[in-house]
């Protein structure tokens, strides 16, 4: 298949949001609905990556910046509380593009981003149940942490880049 994998230009806000919606909708509850603000604040900062199969939007991953106060409990339980830690959020692939290297092609793209941010690390997160994630993050990441909240198990992947 052909496809492109590049930052998502601002002008394609509306594609991201249905995007979004039609995944996070679909999920059966593997996804939490994104707050106002962030899919803008993913474009402003330039970390929203896309896959697009000819002009079309098909699949994005995001780096998200963790290195503030409070600190994320990831960063606690994964006892690196002091290293510069950039995570992958927001895997959204429509459907009919699943299980064809989407989010591989993604996910590589955005821990290359890590690199030239400079990050020490990059995490990765996944209910235990969402097994299409967890296969994709496998592919890069190692699993490092069992985290049990509330009843579901949260898997934490790590990625050291020094």
């Amino acid at each position: 298949m052909k496809m492109l994998v590049k930052e998502v230009p601002i002008k394609d806000i509306n594609e991201v949001i249905d995007l979004f919606d039609y995944c996070i909708n679909n999920a059966n509850g593997l996804a939490s609905p994104y707050d106002d603000g962030e899919i803008e604040n993913y474009l402003k900062t330039k970390r929203l990556y896309g896959a697009y199969y000819y002009e079309k939007l098909i699949g994005v991953g995001a780096l998200l910046d963790i290195n503030y106060d409070p600190i994320p409990i990831e960063k606690v339980f994964l006892r690196i509380i002091h290293k510069k830690t950039a995570m992958l959020v927001r895997y959204f692939v429509y459907p009919k593009y699943r299980n064809l290297g989407v989010m591989t092609k993604i996910q590589d793209r955005l821990i290359n981003l890590a690199n030239q941010f400079k990050y020490e690390v990059v995490i990765a997160n996944a209910f235990s149940h969402n097994i299409a994630s967890i296969k994709v993050i496998e592919k890069r990441l190692k699993l490092s942490y069992n985290l049990n909240v509330l009843g579901d198990d949260t898997l934490i992947f790590m990625l050291d880049l020094e």
